[in-house]
């Protein structure tokens, strides 16, 4: 660690980050300024998905990056990025954990420039998550995109026919349940991938009072990393060796699409941020993703909203999607 660092403590985990930089800073949309190549600290999005977000931008952005990220382990391929611990508080607490763990962390000079890129909650028609990033980092519209992650190796599992499927869950820092999928169709789901034949694998990161399941019962499944087991790059090596993965509009789905894996997404509300118009770029090669939206799919912009989830005919439908990815 560089000259000045020092011990602070993140998402309640005493963890090495550098003292604060003096740099000019330039928030939200439009330009960075500076020449070609030169360093600039960006203080990135933190969350999971928004990660892959920004690694697709960082890919084509012209400067050396000093990133502080939480994941640092999806950026550190990319030659123009150093990848810095987050100085700013973590709000999750799977953040915070991967933010601890040992890694070889640079420290940006002093007095560069400071970029923060950020997508806004809710877009007009044609904006996505993605774009709304791009435009952050200076980077033109319309542009191709890599959307991709690291090869992390082999899968935690041999086995061969492998379905993950991501529970409905919640957590206390983000109380997003307008967007959690309907837990009956998600343990539907599961239950219809085990009369398939496939090896179904529950995945998530519960801990009592603090991130927790909606699901009443068991999902039926062979195999359960529901409590964090997997670090982020087996999580990754898993999505990307699945035959088929099952989730809900969040950082699960856009490791999915990065590695093109079939995926069936079950959406719940909140679809002001959360519909697939909004959550998938045109640009991302996404033929392998399919959709089941809710009868009366809610397109509110409120967290906590009661949105209907009920999806009619789910057995058929889903049977109908799992039949067009010819597994």
């Amino acid at each position: 660690m560089g000259a000045g660092s020092r011990f602070h403590t993140v998402g309640g985990l005493r963890v090495m980050i550098p003292s604060p930089y003096r740099a000019k800073s330039y928030r939200g949309h439009g330009p960075t300024r500076g020449p070609v190549g030169a360093p600039v600290r960006v203080i990135a999005m933190q969350g999971l998905g928004d990660t892959v977000f920004q690694r697709a931008c960082l890919r084509d952005f012209p400067r050396l990056a000093y990133v502080e990220t939480s994941w640092p382990q999806l950026l550190d391929d990319l030659p123009n990025v150093r990848c810095c611990p987050p100085t700013r508080d973590l709000h999750l607490r799977t953040q915070s954990l991967n933010a601890a763990r040992e890694y070889a962390w640079h420290t940006p000079p002093l007095g560069i420039e400071t970029l923060s890129p950020m997508h806004h909650s809710h877009h007009p028609p044609g904006v996505t998550h993605l774009s709304d990033v791009e435009h952050s980092f200076g980077l033109p519209s319309g542009k191709r995109v890599t959307y991709d992650l690291p090869d992390f190796g082999m899968s935690p599992l041999a086995h061969e026919r492998v379905a993950v499927v991501y529970l409905s869950v919640v957590a206390a820092a983000w109380k997003l349940t307008a967007r959690a999928p309907s837990p009956e169709h998600i343990s539907r789901a599961a239950e219809a991938l085990i009369d398939r034949g496939y090896h179904v694998v529950t995945v998530a990161h519960l801990q009592d009072q603090r991130e927790w399941s909606l699901h009443r019962s068991p999902v039926p499944a062979h195999r359960r990393f529901e409590h964090g087991e997997l670090p982020i790059e087996k999580l990754c090596a898993l999505i990307a060796s699945a035959r088929v993965l099952v989730c809900g509009v969040g950082g699960v789905l856009q490791i999915g699409l990065a590695y093109r894996t079939p995926t069936v997404v079950i959406a719940g509300g909140n679809g002001k941020c959360d519909h697939g118009s909004v959550t998938v770029d045109p640009r991302i090669e996404s033929d392998s993703t399919s959709w089941l939206y809710p009868d009366e799919y809610c397109f509110c912009a409120s967290w906590q909203h009661d949105c209907p989830k009920y999806i009619s005919d789910f057995d058929a439908k889903l049977g109908a999607v799992l039949d067009g990815f010819d597994l």
